[in-house]
């Protein structure tokens, strides 16, 4: 099977090369040329444009940085589905919406090709590792046909149902990380300014029901001052408008979440929006 990847960001670079390891025969296309010619001087194939991987390539996969892009990539004037090969599966590890990953879907079906909305978590280390999370909804054949090359890249692949299955699966999951984030950098600024010893209430919080993936994440980086722009806050905002996007279009209030969305966009306002989430900690300390 022919390949693409488009998008090699800090997610895509590493996945693209994990799929190499495999052996498997990769295009790959990114804005910026760097991370592309890496990759290619790493036994990669340089793709012209996602029009000619879509005509040329059985499977291409995308991790891009927001909505607009997607859409642009996937289904504009010079996209994938311009003038897809027949059969062409595309297979979309952005986090985008639900009703999106539902219109690319009917655009591709329409074109004669299938849209999977297959989001992906685990940060970079997990993409790096080959252990993400990834979240596929759409067409169950598709799906079975590329989940063996979804595994190049994740430890945990799972099929969730129909087309934006796997987008409800990351935006929970997003739902969950914000407010654990924000909940985790409060704790350690509260404990730290009473005076607690942070290295032993890192301790006592990991092995406490206080403990979350978020804690364990930041409380080090705090603690050792460091951090490292892996996750940085404007994407939490931007994931955030798409939650509350689909709790609006579903009626669902969400009160937690909105005081965690609140947090989020002050960190941004205080010149954060670029820093790691842990760094956040620098706005609870003024």
């Amino acid at each position: 099977m022919k390949i693409g990847f488009i998008g090699l960001g800090g997610m895509g670079k590493p996945m693209a090369r994990n799929l190499l390891s495999a052996g498997h025969n990769l295009t790959v296309l990114n804005r910026s040329k760097g991370s592309e010619d890496e990759l290619v001087a790493a036994g990669a194939h340089a793709g012209q444009s996602p029009a000619t991987m879509g005509r040329d390539l059985d499977l291409v996969l995308t991790c891009l940085p927001d909505v607009p892009t997607v859409e642009a990539v996937v289904a504009g004037p010079q996209g994938l589905l311009s003038e897809p090969k027949p059969g062409l599966i595309v297979v979309d590890h952005s986090t985008i919406d639900p009703r999106t990953a539902r219109s690319l879907a009917g655009a591709a079906q329409s074109q004669g090709a299938i849209f999977l909305d297959a989001p992906i978590s685990g940060g970079v280390e997990g993409a790096t590792a080959g252990t993400l999370a990834i979240m596929a909804g759409g067409d169950l054949e598709a799906y079975q046909k590329v989940q063996p090359i979804l595994e190049a890249m994740g430890k945990l692949v799972r099929y969730l149902g129909a087309s934006g299955a796997g987008s409800v699966a990351k935006l929970v999951n997003q739902l969950l990380m914000s407010i654990h984030s924000a909940a985790s950098l409060e704790a350690i600024a509260l404990g730290m300014k009473a005076g607690a010893d942070p290295t032993v209430l890192d301790e006592i919080i990991r092995a406490s029901y206080g403990a979350s993936r978020m804690w364990e994440r930041n409380a080090p980086r705090v603690m050792e001052g460091r951090f490292p722009s892996d996750a940085p806050i404007r994407l939490i905002v931007k994931d955030q408008t798409l939650i509350a996007g689909l709790s609006e279009e579903l009626g669902l209030p969400l009160s937690v979440f909105q005081a965690a969305r609140r947090f989020w966009s002050d960190a941004t306002k205080n010149g954060l929006g670029e820093e790691d989430v842990a760094a956040a900690i620098r706005m609870l300390n003024r």
